[in-house]
């Protein structure tokens, strides 16, 4: 999450919460700097190209970073089998 004073200037910009959350998750997701994410989205770009422009998938966009299900697997977490990766592992020594 940036810090505060970029997201205070946004919102007395006239930038509502929806759109300082979408403007965060591209940071949070691609590293990119806030001021680049902001002056894609002021030059009338749909938030979607604004994500593509940043090389994220506009899937994302409504994604908290750490929230993937890529992140899940990493974690140890349900894979797309239904199965954890502990479990994956354990069943490839039978």
């Amino acid at each position: 999450m940036p810090d505060d004073r970029p997201v205070v200037l946004l919102s007395e910009k006239g930038y509502g919460f929806e759109e300082i959350i979408l403007a965060a998750n591209v940071c949070a997701h691609t590293g990119s700097p806030l001021k680049s994410v902001v002056s894609a989205r002021q030059t009338g770009m749909k938030w979607r190209f604004v994500a593509e422009k940043h090389k994220m998938s506009p899937a994302k966009l409504g994604t908290p970073p750490g929230k993937s299900s890529a992140a899940k697997d990493k974690a140890g977490g349900p894979s797309k089998t239904g199965t954890t990766s502990k479990d994956s592992k354990s069943q490839g020594k039978k």
